[in-house]
């Protein structure tokens, strides 16, 4: 199914998360369909007819310095700069899968402060080869698959935009500066550090200024609004990019950098109704 919505689509550059059986099955579907791919859990996929690959790099976001992690959590980013095969320009790609667990907002913050951090650096790395390719950059996480793992309505949705944070987003983060255990414990454990590892983490405002030295990023999907007000919720989002029994809503996002890109279209999102819910139903079960 998923390689068939690719097919229908024909995305010159797509962003999947969770990618299992790459060898057995992804690889050969998608070669099929011309899309070179580099692969490491997630996995970007470009037309080679279209671009070619300057460059690509790996982030493990537990062994990363930048802010120490509140727990091992096996996440990671990709970053990668593809050249246009006809044109002077260049896009650096990132792609991601943060951390799942409801309860840490302070780690998934963590995370994306690395992520956009890396990137920047990465898209300098590039920009400092003298051959006057001009690059602009674009976020990822959950293009076709997978996500954030990050509500609107979540200190890191607002801090990427360097919008403000509100008194009950600041308060979920010191909340959260703290280990939730591994991925068996039970999630409704408090798995509570010791003081000396609580006070290794960054703080919470520290960990703030890594986004506010970076550039602006907005949201490509918050002008849904303009296309679907009736489909979009109050940040002008998607009301939801994940339906399942235990959970509806937005958690898939593409950001650009705010001040080089123009959104010309926007896929339209599937209504809710009770044909749809019977067929994500019917597919969970498969």
């Amino acid at each position: 199914m998923i390689v068939e919505d690719i097919a229908q689509y024909e995305p010159d550059i797509m962003c999947l998360q969770e990618v299992d059986n790459y060898d057995e099955f992804y690889k050969e579907s998608f070669s099929k369909l011309g899309h070179a791919t580099k692969q490491h859990g997630c996995m970007i996929g470009y037309k080679a007819t279209k671009f070619e690959r300057a460059e690509y790099a790996t982030l493990d976001y537990d062994s990363d310095t930048l802010a120490p992690a509140t727990q091992q959590t096996g996440n990671i980013a990709q970053l990668i700069g593809l050249r246009f095969v006809d044109l002077p320009k260049g896009l650096v790609i990132g792609n991601t899968h943060l951390y799942w667990r409801p309860q840490s907002f302070y780690e998934r913050m963590r995370q994306t402060a690395i992520y956009m951090r890396r990137l920047d650096e990465f898209k300098s790395k590039l920009g400092s080869v003298q051959d006057g390719r001009q690059w602009s950059s674009l976020l990822i996480g959950g293009m076709y698959l997978s996500d954030f793992n990050t509500a609107p309505i979540d200190a890191t949705y607002a801090a990427i935009q360097q919008n403000p944070l509100t008194a009950a987003q600041l308060e979920t983060l010191h909340l959260s500066r703290r280990s939730f255990g591994g991925e068996e414990s039970n999630p409704d454990e408090t798995g509570c550090v010791g003081d000396s590892e609580e006070t290794s983490l960054m703080s919470v405002s520290d960990l703030m200024e890594l986004f506010t030295e970076g550039k602006k990023w907005r949201s490509v999907y918050s002008q849904y609004s303009d296309v679907g007000k009736a489909a979009s919720d109050v940040y002008g989002e998607p009301k939801f990019t994940h339906y399942a029994a235990m959970y509806c809503g937005t958690l898939d996002y593409i950001f650009a950098d705010s001040d080089k890109h123009q959104v010309l279209e926007l896929l339209e999102m599937p209504e809710v109704d009770k044909n749809f819910a019977d067929e994500i139903e019917f597919f969970a079960q498969k």
